[in-house]
């Protein structure tokens, strides 16, 4: 009955026993956007995907307002109507024109990729999908999904943000030679060996 709602209404009909608890869960001016974590016992599985589905398209409400005040995308007027088809045609191509550093567009290989699946009980985020690779499509990729995969993939030195320090805490990198994986150079590796070679890592080598 909730689909059949919403195909009519483009909205899901509200049911007071959800409203308070998807109010507590959702960002909102009076928990500065970022709600504290919560357990929520249901005695319904469905109730799960139910309230799921409700707090995603608060947090997607919220993202289209930021995108909206931010102001750095000439946006159309029913931009917040846009479905994710809708948008992910925008991030795949038009969005990706506006700035001049915007990445390259990067082809899907099987390492460190996330490739997104179906969703049976629709309850994935339309801004969320804008950073995964679709396994086929006109759109696999995104410009955000692009920008999302330099910091996964190991021969981009942007996967070096995800490191520790070169010292395991506040240490900078310094790289004087590299290691190759045939061709490419291999940051991710890189960095680890730096880590392993650091000073004051030779007692904990040694004690392992």
């Amino acid at each position: 009955m909730a689909e059949v709602h919403y195909r009519s209404y483009k909205s899901y009909p509200i049911y007071p026993k959800y409203s308070k608890t998807v109010e507590n869960l959702s960002p909102g001016d009076n928990n500065s956007l970022h709600p504290d974590k919560k357990v929520v016992f249901v005695r319904r599985i469905p109730s799960v995907f139910e309230l799921s589905r409700r707090v995603i398209e608060a947090y997607d409400h919220q993202f289209t307002c930021l995108l909206i005040e931010a102001k750095a995308i000439d946006l159309p007027k029913d931009f917040k109507y846009w479905k994710e088809s809708r948008l992910r045609e925008f991030f795949a191509t038009e969005a990706k024109n506006t700035f001049e550093d915007a990445d390259e567009i990067e082809e899907p290989d099987n390492e460190n990729e996330e490739l997104a699946e179906e969703d049976p009980y629709n309850v994935s985020s339309k801004y969320y999908s804008l950073f995964t690779i679709r396994k086929a499509g006109k759109y696999r990729t995104t410009d955000c999904s692009n920008f999302r995969n330099r910091f996964l993939k190991e021969f981009q030195l942007f996967s070096v943000f995800m490191q520790p320090g070169a010292d395991y805490l506040g240490e900078k990198y310094t790289f004087n030679t590299y290691q190759y994986q045939g061709e490419k150079r291999n940051y991710a590796v890189t960095a680890r060996k730096i880590r392993f070679h650091s000073p004051g890592q030779e007692k904990t080598r040694l004690s392992v």
